[in-house]
Parts: structure tokens; C-alpha cells; sequence
């Protein structure tokens, strides 16, 4: 069974997903000189081209989990419509695809947020510990 985790990540002039494979991991980076429109494309189609290639059974991305004193920021709100350009790119190619807040991935784990988060962080040296522990969620549960 192949799995693939991700979680958009966010800076201040950057896109990027980083994503794991349970046997492996890579990321994404678009810079935000382009428009909104076009980065939110860009990444959908390298998300689509590289979930056709490793051909996983389920992808779990990562959403971020709601916070009242960031909900209305640039930063989360461009993570929502990242997450949502990825997923929608991923469910394209693999129907078993699942969007999972970090509660929601403990859970399926069978443990808490902050257990499958230590877990994670366990794996690839603790690099893109948020995507490892979406795959670690849908390899667990089958998401």
C-alpha cells in the first residue's frame, strides 16, 4: 500500500508542499511572483503530476487547525486556498483522498494530535514532520 502525506506550508514570499511518501519525501516551491490564481494552478499540477507518478492508494493533506487569533490573517487564509488547490488536485487522481486537521490525524491514528506529531518527527529526521504525520494517519487508519 503507497501513501502520501502533505501540508502546505507558507512564508512570507514563498508556496510550498512538502510531501512524504512512507518510503520517501520531496517538496514543492513557487515563489509568489506570480498571481494568486496562477501559484494556487502551479502547485495543483505538480501535486497531480507527482501523485500519478508515485500512484499512491491514499493521500491525506494536513489542514491546518483553526486558531481565533490567526483565522483572518494572509498567512492562514492563503494556506486554506493552498490546501484546497492540493487536495482537489490529489482527489483527481486518487479518489482515497482524505483532508485532515491535526486532531483529526491523531485520532485516526489512535492516539492524540501531540502523539502523532512526536511519532512524525520520528521519521526523515523530523523534516516535513506535519506531511509525515498525515501519512502516518491514513497508513494507520486507511484514512
Amino acid at each position: 500500500s503507497r501513501l502520501s502525506g502533505m501540508t502546505p506550508t507558507l512564508s512570507p514570499d514563498r508556496a510550498a508542499v512538502p510531501s512524504v511518501v512512507v518510503s520517501s519525501s520531496f517538496e514543492f516551491k513557487e515563489d509568489f511572483g506570480e498571481d494568486l490564481a496562477s501559484l494556487l494552478g502551479t502547485l495543483a499540477k505538480k501535486v497531480s503530476g507527482r501523485i500519478r507518478s508515485i500512484d499512491p492508494d491514499v493521500v491525506v493533506v494536513r489542514r491546518a487547525d483553526w486558531n481565533r487569533n490567526t483565522g483572518g490573517q494572509r498567512g492562514p487564509r492563503l494556506r486554506l486556498l493552498a490546501e484546497g488547490a492540493i487536495t482537489g488536485a490529489a482527489h483527481e487522481v486518487v479518489q482515497a483522498t482524505r483532508i485532515r486537521t491535526g486532531k483529526e490525524c491523531g485520532t485516526d491514528y489512535g492516539a492524540s494530535k501531540a502523539q502523532i506529531d512526536a511519532d512524525a518527527s520520528q521519521v526523515h529526521g523530523g523534516k516535513y514532520s506535519e506531511a509525515t504525520a498525515a501519512a502516518l494517519c491514513g497508513l494507520v487508519a486507511g484514512a
